[in-house]
């Protein structure tokens, strides 16, 4: 899109708008220049990898050794200063110090014996005494103030004499509290170098050679090679080198090449940010950053950069329409020009730049005013964050009739805080004087096992393709599973990728779709157009779980409009391994395996599985498409629903789903359930019973919230004590009791409300205590025990539980249901004959 004719056009309008309002100039200032590329770059261009450098100290010997409070003529004086770019002090012109901190001469004893006084701040004092291995007794203390009238010779050119000079840039933390300066290479270096009128000249050449000015053998050696070793040589030799070691950090290199670059003066083109920048802060604070950090970063990048460094010197990209004088160097830059050459763009691109002639190039009439062989083109192109910056102009407004739109949302990576993300505001912020868009969401970035960012020239990039489809190395997930682990991955931080991750997603991915199928499965004689229950006639146990999907619904619809996709993957992994899988669907199998087909209690379960199938299918739709696709292609859908996922709007959870009064009542029998489980696994371990469907259960709570909370679970109309708690601790019986009652009555048994004896004296009994607590911190912590022990009843051998007077034969309930079924199939038998006699 970038190299559309009308794309580039609209990138020179905006160009052009900016250097009427005096925001672009030409100027000469140091910028990060990559030897390797031949180009200059910006800090968006730069990323940042160990290094090895040269760490030297250096004496700069004074002019003069008369100093204040110093025996005039005692010994010669120097300044020591510190650098790690040894290669830059053929262009020093200057030493920079604090004019507040204290300095101090110290005596220092050279390797051949004879005695110097060396110049450093009392800050550093410690730390030079343990590089140099010296005490360094301090002679006399001075002010930074004191300091600033002296000079000294050049290290490498005796005859040349430089200024010591006051600068804010100047720290204590590191070094020696004088600042090696060279104008040429250093942003505050050169700030302080044309305050003061220093030479500014740059002696490094394009290639980053010195040039044939550098004398001392120097000229056409690289800097950040033999040049920088021999000017360590020559430092040694002069005996102005104190100490050499070796030092690593992080150094920028060019992110194209991964080579080092350098700090180099070159004539370039520049947007002056320093009025720009406030109101672009200003627009910021007005757009909503996703994760709310990045907006701190964003502004602290945009508040520390006064200029941005917009040519480059490549042969590609987007041309800078200046003109340049033959005889002068002036540029020659107006609307006139520049609209000529925008028209030009229009109808044949960029490449016309350098396939026309200048005569073609610039306007008649001044081609007719000064002649065409007065000026040659300029070569520098467009940094390729003002390409990608302008893109609002192209894709959101017309420009046609100058109609501005704002995007709702820019998403990209951590390292476009100061590429794209700030380089498309502050150009729209020039131009119209609002921020290019109201949302950004921010990304980390994938790496490799070794927690290394993948990159192309490192090699270690895992192709998307590759773990959706396989390759010879390692079996295809499917694009549904590549997803959902995108989905899982907090976005705004940087994330791993391997494939021990990848199987824990796809064991997910497994959960998900069987958790679906067993919904599936339970729907099959389900006709959601008749047999779909109204919310009333559901079973309590029915309506939380409802409940439980409208707080589930409400969670993802707020974490997608946040675009929080690990809150989506986050809470569906929670319905369905907390809430479905380990609850409520084994609560629900007794009636859905049991009950007769169109009994009234089956119903209420397959509507409630209808609806969570439903909901969940179209929840993660946006991230398992294939999935949701082929769950609503099984699903008996209502006549005037799509057979896609995609077609029947969002979550649909009425509000009559909330049940905040059940949903106490249920996290109370939760807890007790964890009770519960406790003391049936004792009784599994002391082999006194097998299944949990052979215990009793006791459950003994002191009058109040929890007691009467358990209570109205456990009033369910049905056979042989069936009721909600039942289902809930998933045992054939449940007795309720107050703890006055246990305390009086320990072997007390309720079956069907009604009081008995176990029959058993010999059944041993397991117990367990806990105390139960509401989340909203409205129940003070109650008292609850529960007591088991194997049932006296026997094993119905239709539904299992322990409901049958005498072994092998059915209980109860489960014979009511086959006398029902039977019932009815003896009727739809004789519909039958009646149907085949009539006709």
């Amino acid at each position: 899109m970038t190299m559309d004719k009308s794309y580039e056009a609209n990138q020179l309008r905006v160009f052009l708008d900016m250097y009427e309002q005096g925001l672009i100039y030409r100027g000469v200032k140091p910028v990060y220049w990559s030897p390797s590329s031949k180009t200059a770059l910006a800090e968006a261009e730069l990323e940042y990898y160990d290094k090895t450098s040269k760490s030297v100290y250096v004496k700069f010997r004074l002019n003069s050794s008369s100093l204040p409070g110093l025996p005039h003529g005692d010994y010669p004086v120097s300044l020591l200063v510190w650098t790690t770019t040894p290669w830059t002090i053929p262009a020093n012109r200057a030493v920079c110090i604090s004019r507040e901190a204290k300095y101090c001469v110290v005596d220092y004893e050279c390797p051949r014996g004879n005695r110097e006084h060396l110049i450093v701040a009392m800050n550093r004092l410690g730390d030079i005494r343990h590089v140099l291995k010296q005490q360094l007794p301090v002679v006399v203390t001075l002010s930074g103030h004191s300091l600033e009238s002296l000079k000294y010779h050049h290290p490498l050119q005796f005859d040349i004499h430089c200024p010591i000079l006051a600068a804010s840039h100047v720290t204590m933390e590191t070094g020696t509290g004088l600042v090696h300066t060279a104008p040429a290479h250093g942003m505050e270096d050169h700030s302080t170098g044309k305050e003061h009128g220093l030479d500014l000249h740059c002696a490094v050449d394009d290639n980053g050679n010195f040039s044939e000015s550098v004398s001392f053998g120097l000229a056409g050696k690289s800097v950040l090679d033999e040049g920088n070793t021999a000017v360590i040589d020559l430092l040694e030799r002069q005996g102005a080198l104190l100490h050499l070691s070796d030092y690593q950090h992080r150094y920028p290199h060019d992110w194209r090449t991964k080579q080092p670059v350098i700090l180099r003066s070159t004539p370039q083109w520049f947007a002056n940010l320093s009025g720009l920048k406030e109101q672009a802060v200003r627009c910021l604070s007005n757009v909503k950053m996703t994760p709310p950090t990045s907006a701190n970063r964003m502004v602290s990048m945009l508040e520390g950069r006064d200029d941005w460094c917009i040519s480059r010197q490549r042969v590609w990209g987007v041309p800078i329409p200046a003109f340049y004088s033959c005889s002068t160097g002036e540029v020659l830059m107006n609307r006139a020009s520049v609209s000529h050459v925008i028209s030009l763009v229009k109808q044949h691109g960029t490449d016309c730049w350098w396939r026309l002639s200048v005569h073609d190039l610039l306007p008649r009439e001044m081609v007719e005013q000064f002649g065409s062989e007065e000026f040659i083109r300029g070569e520098d192109t467009m940094d390729v964050w003002f390409d990608s910056g302008t893109s609002w102009a192209s894709v959101l407004r017309d420009v046609s009739d100058g109609q501005t739109g704002i995007a709702d949302l820019y998403v990209e990576g951590s390292d476009q805080h100061r590429g794209w993300f700030q380089s498309s505001l502050l150009t729209r912020v020039a131009v119209d004087g609002v921020a290019p868009y109201r949302h950004i969401i921010t990304h980390g970035f994938v790496l490799d096992e070794e927690n290394r960012k993948m990159s192309k020239s490192l090699g270690n990039v895992v192709s998307p393709n590759d773990i959706i489809n396989g390759n010879k190395d390692q079996r295809g997930y499917g694009a549904d599973i590549m997803r959902l682990w995108v989905a899982s991955t907090d976005c705004s931080t940087d994330v791993s990728l391997g494939p021990g991750l990848l199987s824990r997603i796809a064991d997910q991915f497994r959960k998900v779709r069987n958790t679906e199928r067993f919904m599936l499965g339970n729907l099959f004689d389900f006709n959601p157009s008749t047999e779909l229950l109204p919310d009333h006639q559901l079973l309590p146990l029915d309506q939380y779980a409802l409940h439980l999907l409208h707080s589930y619904s409400e969670e993802v619809t707020q974490a997608y409009e946040e675009c929080n996709f690990s809150k989506v993957h986050h809470s569906l992994m929670r319905l369905f391994t907390v809430d479905m899988s380990s609850f409520y669907f084994d609560c629900i199998k007794d009636r859905l395996y049991v009950e007769a087909a169109k009994s009234s209690i089956r119903l209420s379960a397959q509507t409630v599985l209808y609806h969570v199938l439903s909901v969940t299918c179209k929840s993660f739709a946006p991230i398992m498409p294939h999935l949701a696709e082929e769950i609503y292609s099984h699903r008996i859908a209502l006549p005037n629903e799509s057979v896609s996922a995609f077609k029947n709007g969002w979550l649909d959870c009425p509000s009559s789903w909330r049940r905040p009064d059940l949903a106490g009542d249920f996290e109370i029998a939760r807890q007790v359930q964890n009770l519960a489980h406790s003391v049936l696994e004792k009784a599994r371990i002391d082999r006194a019973i097998g299944s949990s469907l052979e215990a009793d259960l006791v459950i003994a709570a002191p009058p109040g919230r929890v007691y009467e909370a358990l209570k109205r679970l456990h009033g369910r109309d049905g056979t042989c004590g069936a009721s909600t708690l039942c289902d809930i601790m998933i045992t054939s019986h449940v007795s309720l009791v107050c703890s006055e009652e246990m305390a009086t009555q320990p072997d007390l048994h309720v079956h069907d409300c009604t009081a008995i004896e176990t029959g058993l004296p010999e059944n041993k009994v397991f117990l367990t205590t806990g105390d139960i607590l509401l989340s909203d911190g409205s129940l003070p912590a109650t008292h609850v025990t529960v007591q088991a022990s194997r049932c006296c009843l026997e094993k119905c051998p239709r539904c299992w539980k322990q409901w049958s007077a005498t072994a092998d034969t059915v209980c109860q309930r489960c014979q009511h249901v086959l006398d029902t079924q039977a019932s009815s199939s003896i009727d739809r038998k004789s519909l039958r004959v009646e149907q085949i006699n009539k006709s």
